[in-house]
């Protein structure tokens, strides 16, 4: 009988997911709940997450980010950080730091990371877009406009070059443009928030 129990015990255990399984789900919740809105409780998700998987640069990126959009942007700002020490070229982490950095003020740290990042990694489209985001938020377009093109000369896929790029369309009073940009980005990542709400916001324009 002890055998048996033993046998039992082993096939509950082994039905059991594992620890990447677990990780996949509780990001995959976490990133529903961001997406409805619901930061606080996507923020728990994603530290269940961290706690099964600390050193995971895409759990630490989906915690700080949901922690930015609570407003903890000290702890969220630890969070960006840890996750580019582990993935220094992780696009969407660094942006999201420097869109933390540029909210709280701190500009010039924030030309300081990514020119720095454009420095060290010029062949990276993800580099130029990161630029060419700076450019434009400085208002230099023409100068954010070809860091842009060459981005997605280098890669046409580059999701940050393309919604940039996007929305110097609609500066430009091209909205057709920066829709089709939009959804070229949506092709491939039909979740992705930002291209999202912009397409939605050209959707209802008058």
């Amino acid at each position: 009988m002890r055998h048996g129990w033993v046998v039992v015990l082993a096939a509950f255990v082994g039905c059991a997911p594992s620890v990447p399984e677990q990780v996949r789900r509780l990001n995959e919740e976490g990133l529903t709940l961001l997406r409805q809105g619901n930061a606080a409780e996507a923020q728990m998700r994603f530290e269940e997450a961290a706690r099964l998987d600390p050193d995971d640069p895409v759990v630490l990126y989906n915690l700080a980010n949901a922690a930015h959009q609570n407003g903890a942007f000290a702890r969220a700002e630890q969070l960006y950080r840890d996750s580019l020490r582990r993935r220094p070229d992780f696009a969407p982490c660094r942006h999201g730091l420097a869109l933390l950095l540029y909210q709280t003020g701190r500009t010039d740290e924030v030309r300081t990371m990514i020119t720095d990042w454009l420095r060290q990694r010029p062949d990276l489209a993800d580099a130029h877009a990161e630029y060419g985001w700076l450019l434009r938020e400085e208002g230099d377009l023409p100068a954010a406009q070809a860091h842009l093109q060459k981005a997605l000369e280098m890669d046409p896929g580059c999701q940050r070059a393309l919604i940039e790029l996007g929305i110097l369309y609609e500066t430009y009073q091209y909205p057709e443009r920066a829709r089709a940009l939009y959804e070229r980005v949506l092709r491939r990542d039909p979740t992705q928030p930002e291209a999202l709400a912009r397409l939605s916001a050209l959707r209802t324009r008058p």
